[in-house]
């Protein structure tokens, strides 16, 4: 450890471009202890000793602590999702535990903790219309919204590549809070499977029935109860549908 001449020369030249009394002074001196004495960076650098110390001591800043928080919620917050959640989910569930905080400063913490939302898979078009059976009207005319449940229900299917073979996959899902309301799987698609299908991003199964329960705990346990949803305010199916009959109730009781 230098104490004098040189080391006080050397470290006078690399604290040369700081402003006295910006707080980035006791930073540096706090980051240079290890390599000089503080009496000597506080002489050099014209702060005082008392308060470097009074610095050193005192308490974090509210907003130091609340970045420390959002630090350790977000990461939580996007595993918790299955590593899906972007920011503006991300923000949505930290919004409904009660902090204020903007999507940018969510978005900031992600990429400093190197955690982002899952993209969707492009758009693989799966059904052939060259076929002479019958087509059901379109009654929604593209107007894929709802004003109350089970008013509008859709439906499609999807397939799930296990070591045993494929899993076929039926999904019905209510418009109006995107809940899944009805669902059933089979190794075969024929005309009684086809009910709907949900797409889901699922890792490699080695059986049917693995896949059987991952599908059903990612949509009874994730899907509906824990899933936020832009469509409906970034809220979940369950809880959307629960405000909606509370709401009602409410409405009847007045």
């Amino acid at each position: 450890m230098e104490a004098g001449g040189d080391g006080a020369r050397r470290f006078k030249k690399s604290g040369g471009l700081l402003r006295q009394g910006d707080v980035t002074v006791f930073q540096v001196i706090a980051a240079e202890e290890a390599s000089f004495p503080v009496s000597m960076m506080c002489e050099t650098l014209d702060v005082s000793r008392s308060g470097y110390y009074a610095w050193k001591t005192r308490e974090p800043s509210v907003r130091s602590r609340e970045n420390a928080a959002l630090a350790q919620e977000v990461p939580e917050i996007h595993a918790a999702s299955r590593r899906t959640y972007g920011s503006p989910r991300v923000r949505s569930e930290l919004r409904g535990r009660g902090r204020k905080v903007s999507r940018k400063r969510v978005a900031r913490i992600m990429r400093e903790k190197g955690i982002q939302g899952r993209r969707r898979p492009k758009f693989a078009r799966t059904t052939d219309s060259n076929h002479r059976l019958p087509v059901a009207d379109n009654v929604l005319g593209r107007n894929f919204t709802a004003s109350k449940p089970d008013k509008a229900w859709v439906a499609d299917i999807t397939y799930v590549w296990t070591l045993e073979g494929w899993l076929y996959l039926a999904v019905i899902i209510d418009l109006f809070s995107r809940r899944v309301v009805g669902w059933s799987m089979a190794d075969h698609m024929r005309t009684e499977l086809v009910l709907g299908a949900l797409r889901a991003a699922l890792g490699h199964l080695l059986t049917r029935d693995g896949a059987r329960t991952a599908i059903s705990e990612w949509i009874e346990v994730f899907y509906n109860r824990q899933r936020r949803h832009s469509s409906i305010g970034y809220s979940t199916p369950i809880a959307y549908e629960e405000s909606f009959y509370a709401e009602q109730a409410q409405t009847q009781a007045a």
